[in-house]
Parts: structure tokens; C-alpha cells; sequence
């Protein structure tokens, strides 16, 4: 499950397009930990969290941005099926280098190189 956010951040070390979906290598960084590790990886373009699967589909590129829109389907023994939208981001920092984020409608988290 650690191996799921190759999140495409090789564009250019990420400069995000539409074509790049592997996201294999690439994490999400929670912070701490909590029913999983500090650090969520993507498999493909999957990612588990503690009781659901997501599943990342249908890229779009955001337009003047290194950003990709995602539709963004959930599966879980509780909740069923959700589904919303996750963006993936790519900001240069004031210190020249990348950020990449995973953004959903309730959280912005970073994305990271799986340790």
C-alpha cells in the first residue's frame, strides 16, 4: 500500500500532465501516523486508506498550472462507493525546489518520494 503515490512528480520531477498517471514511488505524507503510516503510498493510479480503496481516473490537465483534476472513486465495506475529485499539484518553492500536494475537497496533503 506505501508504493501507491508514485505521484507522477517525474514530470519534470512533476510538472504534472494528463499522460502521467503512474504515481508508483510517491506517497502521501499524513503527518504521523494514524490507522496506517505517516506515509500513504499510491499504487499506480490507486491508494489505500485505512478501510477504502481509491482509485485516480480520468486526468485532465489544469490550464496555466502543473496541476492534474482526477475523478476520484472510493470503495469501502462502510461507505460503499464515493466519489469526488482530487487535484495533484506541483509548486516551486522561494527555495527553487518542487512541491507536490494531493488535494481533495476536505484537505490539502503533501506528496512526497516514498521512504
Amino acid at each position: 500500500m506505501k508504493q501507491f503515490l508514485s505521484v507522477f512528480l517525474l514530470l519534470t520531477v512533476i510538472s504534472v500532465s494528463a499522460n502521467a498517471q503512474d504515481l508508483t514511488g510517491w506517497c502521501v505524507d499524513m503527518g504521523e501516523p494514524g490507522c496506517l503510516d505517516r506515509y500513504v503510498p499510491f499504487y499506480g493510479n490507486s491508494i489505500g486508506w485505512c478501510e477504502s480503496g481509491c482509485e485516480l481516473s480520468n486526468p485532465v490537465s489544469v490550464t496555466n498550472m502543473k496541476a492534474t483534476l482526477y475523478d476520484y472513486t472510493c470503495r469501502s465495506d462502510h461507505a460503499g462507493i464515493q466519489r469526488s475529485r482530487v487535484m495533484i499539484l506541483t509548486q516551486q518553492g522561494w527555495d527553487g525546489l518542487s512541491k507536490h500536494s494531493f488535494i481533495t475537497n476536505t484537505e490539502t496533503l503533501p506528496i512526497t518520494r516514498c521512504p
